[in-house]
């Protein structure tokens, strides 16, 4: 939406977006790897070794199984499962009650993404070529544990948009686990690029 209709965008906050569907599929097999060579299960750890040294693009199927598995394992939030559950039953509450969302509408863990990137063949859907032409202020916000996230590649990323900044939430995966930093990262940048464009009109 903002590179076919940039003048309607004056800012992008991105949390745990999708920029590439095979670097997010590499970065959880590197934490599956790390999960299961943490708990000394060298089977497990040979299996995700094996597909993260695979030549060729990972197929719907892998993705599919990677994302189940990260699901699985509940390493995509920092809360424990009762806490993590309780928590997103009541965003869900929230949202049917606030936004008008139906029960149909809603995900309450990594599956919704699963079923996203196969009902709409995402799994190798890659934007970074194209970010050089977002010139918008631009906000990735992170999980520090984000198991779908990789430091790295947003630092790649950010190269390519001179108006990119990142901030890491901490105590938090790929769920808002600590909703009160995220606001708080979001209030800087809002006004933080506000005063800037403030600046510019009085200098125009």
């Amino acid at each position: 939406y903002t590179t076919r209709y940039p003048e309607q965008v004056e800012g992008i906050i991105n949390w745990g977006g999708l920029i590439s569907s095979q670097a997010e599929t590499r970065t959880m097999i590197h934490n599956l790897i790390e999960y299961y060579t943490e708990s000394n299960d060298s089977l497990e750890v040979s299996f995700w070794n094996n597909w993260l040294n695979q030549s060729k693009p990972y197929n719907r199927l892998q993705t599919l199984r990677v994302l189940n598995r990260v699901n699985q394992l509940g390493i995509k939030s920092t809360y424990n499962k009762a806490q993590q559950t309780k928590r997103i039953l009541e965003y869900r509450r929230r949202a049917m009650q606030e936004w008008n969302y139906t029960k149909g509408e809603l995900g309450t863990n990594l599956w919704a993404t699963c079923v996203t990137l196969m009902q709409l063949n995402l799994e190798h859907y890659d934007f970074s070529s194209k970010l050089n032409l977002i010139k918008q202020p631009y906000l990735f916000l992170i999980g520090e544990r984000d198991p779908q996230m990789n430091k790295d590649d947003i630092n790649r990323y950010m190269q390519l948009m001179p108006g990119a900044s990142l901030e890491i939430i901490e105590n938090s995966g790929h769920i808002i686990d600590n909703p009160e930093d995220m606001i708080h990262a979001l209030q800087t940048f809002i006004i933080r690029e506000e005063s800037k464009h403030t600046k510019e009109q009085k200098a125009e």
